[in-house]
């Protein structure tokens, strides 16, 4: 052994029992702090979280009047009546007041999406540019009903300034039972 007194070897003992707490508590400390640093992080997060929710449903009369009136324009058609009869007719119309030409329109199965039936036409189309852009404007504005294109693909046409090409549009109604 060394030649410590009994004196310096009780002060040794005390000083590295002393350095093992601080070397534990700093270790606490620094574990400690990152685990603040992450709830703080996560307490940020919910937060904002909360409230954008919050701000959201404040805003829920709003958007409850921007769907209603939305929905008010959105057609009904009753229970017996084809969605052939309805809204091809009146799609051939819009497209014959403003040039454009369709061929081959073909009805998809309706889908119910909620309280709301829509159901997709697949056109194909030959028209100018000027004249397709009025048929799309007056398509997403008429009050006969509510279209929207979802795909629509154009190329030359062997007419001379036509284009030519098909789209997909979605008519979408409410279906009044028949009685």
């Amino acid at each position: 052994m060394t030649n410590l007194s009994l004196k310096e070897r009780i002060l040794v003992s005390v000083l590295g029992v002393i350095a093992l707490y601080a070397f534990a508590a700093g270790f606490w400390f620094l574990h400690a702090r990152q685990a603040w640093t992450g709830a703080e992080r996560r307490y940020k997060s919910a937060r904002a979280t909360y409230e954008r929710e919050a701000k959201l449903i404040g805003e829920r009369g709003k958007w409850n009047a921007l769907y209603e009136e939305e929905a008010a324009n959105i057609p009904v058609i009753e229970g017996l009546q084809g969605s052939d009869t309805v809204w091809l007719p009146r799609m051939d119309a819009i497209a014959a007041s403003n040039h454009v030409y369709l061929s081959s329109s073909k009805l998809q199965k309706e889908e119910e999406t909620g309280e709301m039936i829509q159901i997709k036409i697949e056109s194909r189309w030959e028209a100018g540019l000027e004249p397709l852009v009025k048929f799309l404007h007056e398509l997403e504005n008429t009050a006969q009903g509510s279209f929207d294109v979802e795909n629509l693909s154009f190329a030359p046409s062997r007419k001379p300034g036509y284009l030519t090409g098909t789209f997909t549009f979605v008519c979408i109604y409410y279906r009044k039972s028949g009685e």
